[in-house]
């Protein structure tokens, strides 16, 4: 999971969706002639001061549902 230190939620957002934009448009060749497309989720949240890592995926993650 990638952490971006003094970052804001808009800029966060903004790269997410950076990524997903190259993850999408990415052809991976499974054999000549034969790509496949893929597609990426993520979810982007702050840490509040104190709270634990594992504490802020887990929050990330449940804003996915």
């Amino acid at each position: 999971m990638p952490r971006l230190p003094d970052t804001d939620l808009a800029t966060g957002h903004a790269l997410a969706e950076r990524l997903r934009d190259s993850v999408a448009t990415l052809p991976i060749a499974l054999a000549p002639r034969a790509d496949i497309r893929v597609t990426l989720s993520s979810g982007v949240a702050r840490r509040e001061p104190g709270l634990a890592a594992e504490q802020a995926a887990a929050d990330t993650d449940r804003g996915m549902d």
